[in-house]
């Protein structure tokens, strides 16, 4: 499936995530990254995430050719080479940079695990991405972005020496994001139930990194956040439609309660009649 989206990529072009609105807009090295042909701010954002990349790990990992990994390399050559020289407003989008981090640190990992040697501007790259988040202001752990630029953070840790004061930062700053986004109840507080799968999602994904074994509060927030599912969902599965929810089906595993309500501090108040 990979090789395929490969294949795609090549001959059309990048189509950002859950835009059926915008045709594929075809890339080649050397590439003009501060392009907005569209005149779209959340294009010019997932452009600079490099996650629709990953394709070519995913093409690796099916045929085990070390040429799409090279390939994917250049990529990253290009951007890095590209917004060293040139001011990007989405280079250093606060989501973006977290996201691009954390598949950095997944490409690295692979090239560690297939004998394919790390390109001479690796460290560069890493020390530059945590000298951004990490500088004062960048994270906001009242806002979702937050979740991605700390996990983008903790991911990059994996690829320096000495970690330990990144880790360090990488824990307070989760504590701060599990205090600020849940309420008391473990209910998130940003206005729509979307909100609250989208957290339980992300931290399901990144718990299971391993990165964050021994952070106890991660996965007790992770555990009481995933139990409330159930209560921000109808009867057929969706999403309770309200705020930024539209109607499509939840993709959070179901989990069934007895009949109850539940009044919260982030504005909900819930009935659910099992029985009925």
């Amino acid at each position: 499936m990979s090789v395929k989206k490969v294949l795609e990529f090549e001959k059309d072009g990048f189509i950002p995530v859950n835009r059926p609105d915008l045709q594929p807009y075809p890339m080649s090295i050397p590439f003009d990254w501060a392009i907005d042909p569209y005149n779209d701010s959340n294009w010019c954002f997932q452009l600079n995430t490099l996650r629709y990349l990953m394709i070519y790990l995913g093409a690796y990992n099916e045929t085990k050719d070390k040429e799409y990994i090279l390939k994917l390399i250049k990529w990253i050559e290009n951007w890095w080479a590209f917004i060293q020289k040139n001011n990007i407003e989405f280079a250093w989008h606060d989501m973006a940079t977290g996201i691009r981090s954390e598949k950095i640190q997944i490409l690295f990992e692979a090239c560690d695990n297939n004998n394919i040697n790390k390109p001479y501007f690796f460290q560069e790259l890493v020390n530059k991405h945590l000298e951004v988040m990490m500088s004062e202001g960048f994270f906001r752990s009242n806002h979702n972005h937050g979740l991605y630029v700390i996990h983008g953070i903790r991911c990059l840790a994996e690829l320096i020496d000495d970690n330990k004061e990144v880790i360090e930062f990488c824990e307070k700053g989760w504590d701060e994001i599990l205090e600020n986004q849940l309420d008391e109840s473990f209910i998130h507080k940003e206005h729509s139930p979307h909100y609250h799968f989208l957290f339980v999602e992300t931290l399901d994904r990144y718990l299971k990194t391993n990165f964050y074994d021994n952070f106890p509060k991660m996965h007790k927030y992770f555990s009481e956040a995933k139990k409330n599912c159930d209560f921000l969902t109808l009867p057929d599965g969706r999403e309770i439609p309200f705020g930024d929810t539209d109607n499509a089906l939840s993709r959070t595993p179901k989990y069934k309660i007895p009949s109850s309500e539940k009044l919260t501090l982030s504005g909900y108040f819930v009935y659910k009649d099992c029985e009925d």
